[in-house]
C-alpha cells in the first residue's frame, strides 16, 4: 500500500513540475545575444551591401544600417524602394538656420509593452534630430507635418498622423522634442475618415506662445448622420 501511494505521488508532483514549466511566462527582453541573431536575420548581407551602395538613400539611413544597435528591415526596404527612396523638406527643425529633410525607414521595434514590432521611422537629414519612430507599417510621408514653434524654445513641434491601416478612426498627436533626444506625445485627438475636412494637417495649430488647438469632428447622432466639431485648447507645460 505504501508503494501505491508513493508512486501516485510521485506521477502527480511530476504532472504539477510539467505544467509549472509551460505556465511559465516568455520574456521578451532581448539578451546581446539574441539582439545579434535578431540583427543577421534582418540584415543580410546581400540586400545590405545593396542598399550602402544605392545613390537613393540619404547617408544617415545608410549610418542607421550599418549601426549594430538599429534593426532595419531591408527586405520590406528593398522590396518598396520607390517608396523609401521619396524626401520631404520640413523647414529648419532645430534653430540652426538650416533646411532639414526627412526620409522614412522601415525598422524593427523594441518596447516592454509589445515587444517587437515592424514599425516606421521618420529619419532627418541632420544626424542631431533624433528620428521619430512609430510601431507601424502604415506611414508616409505626409503622416509627418509642422506645427511650427510652438513653445519657441528654437525647435519646432510636428503633427502626427497615425493609423494602423484598417480602422476608420485615426490618430492625431502632437510631439514635442524634449532636450533635443527623444520626441514625446505632448497630446492627441481623434481622426475620424468619415469627416475628412479639413486636412489633418491642418488641425493642430499654433495659438501663441505655448498654446495650441486641436481640432476633432466625429459623429454626433448616427440616427440622421450628424457631426460633432470639437475644438479643444491646451497649453503646453513649461
Amino acid at each position: 500500500m505504501r508503494r501505491v501511494l508513493f508512486c501516485v505521488f510521485s506521477i502527480l508532483a511530476l504532472c504539477f513540475c510539467h505544467n509549472s514549466k509551460n505556465d511559465k511566462p516568455i520574456n521578451l527582453t532581448a539578451s546581446t545575444k539574441d539582439s545579434l541573431s535578431l540583427k543577421d536575420r534582418y540584415t543580410p548581407q546581400h540586400l545590405k551591401t545593396k542598399l550602402l551602395n544605392s545613390p537613393l538613400l540619404h547617408p544617415l539611413v545608410k549610418r542607421h544600417i550599418k549601426d549594430s544597435n538599429v534593426l532595419v528591415l531591408l527586405e520590406y526596404l528593398t522590396d518598396n524602394l520607390d517608396t523609401f527612396k521619396k524626401v520631404k523638406i520640413v523647414g529648419d527643425v532645430n534653430g540652426d538656420r538650416r533646411i532639414d529633410s526627412v526620409q522614412l525607414m522601415p525598422e524593427l521595434m523594441y518596447s516592454h509593452d509589445y515587444g517587437y514590432e515592424d514599425g516606421i521611422a521618420f529619419v532627418f537629414s541632420d544626424p542631431l534630430i533624433p528620428r521619430i519612430k512609430i510601431n507601424t507599417l502604415c506611414a508616409n510621408l505626409e503622416c509627418l507635418f509642422s506645427i511650427g514653434d510652438i513653445d519657441e524654445d528654437g525647435w519646432i513641434e510636428f503633427g502626427l498622423y497615425y493609423t494602423s491601416c484598417a480602422s476608420r478612426y485615426k490618430t492625431l498627436i502632437l510631439l514635442r522634442c524634449d532636450k533635443k533626444s527623444t520626441w514625446k506625445e505632448v497630446e492627441y485627438c481623434a481622426y475620424d475618415t468619415y469627416f475628412p475636412e479639413p486636412h489633418f494637417s491642418s488641425r493642430i495649430r499654433k495659438i501663441k506662445k505655448n498654446q495650441y488647438e486641436m481640432t476633432e469632428i466625429t459623429n454626433d447622432n448616427l440616427d440622421d448622420f450628424g457631426k460633432l466639431k470639437k475644438i479643444i485648447r491646451y497649453t503646453i507645460a513649461e
